[in-house]
């Protein structure tokens, strides 16, 4: 049997069986047309005086008659897709390890930085003193938990020297190679500071006002051992009394000067 799609009038050849399954319904091969075969069913000599463009058989094309296939919307397969692909509970559990991580070393460091501060604020208390006088009472907190001594300053402009007197010692006999001298003076701290024990400068001058002799008097010359291990008490006075041996004669003029050697 032969039909023509009436959508584009190609005329098909129609096996009988086909007609039977599908109740009559075909399908165009050419523009994919369902109709009903038999309404447009055509004669053997009127399609062969029809001067038809081809004949084409009508093949089995179970899609017309089949339901198509579901789509799943894209939006929730790609969801479970990345459910599956990925497990939220390890990557919280991670990101939660490397922040403790990052704490942590936050903290060590900030800790290392506060012991190594207090480390040289103890082995360079003496220094710090010296160079800001305002951070003697952190130190002295700092010594009272470390057992350690803070040292004095190194000032020379809180110390005083009064009643100085420098005379020839009457029970030394005369010679004329060197002078047999006895210094004596009152060192004051006027500062309410401790202060390491300066030296003295003793300089002798000529008659023309020069320098002509000059003697540094350390410490340990001049200041008793028990108070030398020891700053110079803050307000305090303390009373120097020092024999000297000088080469030549006694000088005409003479000065003392507290002194820190650099």
């Amino acid at each position: 049997m032969k039909t023509q799609c009436p959508e584009c009038e190609t005329v098909l050849r129609v096996r009988p069986e086909q007609l039977k399954s599908r109740g009559g319904r075909v399908r165009c091969g050419v523009c994919h047309t369902v109709f009903n075969a038999l309404d447009y069913a055509t004669g053997e000599d009127s399609s062969s005086s029809r001067n038809k463009r081809y004949e084409e058989e009508v093949y089995d094309d179970t899609r017309v008659y089949q339901d198509e296939p579901y789509i799943e919307d894209s939006l929730h397969y790609d969801a479970r897709v990345a459910h599956d692909d990925f497990n939220d509970d390890y990557y919280v559990r991670s990101g939660s390890r490397r922040r403790r991580g990052g704490v942590f070393w936050v903290l060590a460091i900030f800790i290392l930085l506060v012991a190594l501060v207090l480390q040289g604020s103890v082995v360079f208390r003496n220094q710090i003193v010296h160079y800001f006088p305002s951070s003697r009472a952190a130190l002295i907190q700092l010594c009272s938990l470390v057992n350690c001594e803070l040292g004095g300053t190194r000032s020379i402009e809180q110390f005083m020297l009064q009643n100085i007197s420098l005379n020839v010692r009457s029970d030394v006999p005369a010679k004329s190679s060197q002078t047999a001298l006895i210094l004596q003076a009152k060192l004051v701290n006027k500062e309410n500071i401790p202060a390491e024990w300066p030296s003295l400068v003793l300089s002798l001058r000529d008659e023309h006002g020069q320098v002509d002799r000059q003697r540094i008097i350390e410490p340990a010359e001049y200041v008793v051992s028990e108070l030398r291990m020891r700053p110079m008490a803050a307000l305090s006075e303390y009373s120097v009394r020092l024999h000297l041996n000088l080469v030549g004669t006694m000088a005409t003029a003479y000065e003392l000067k507290p002194y820190y050697e650099e």
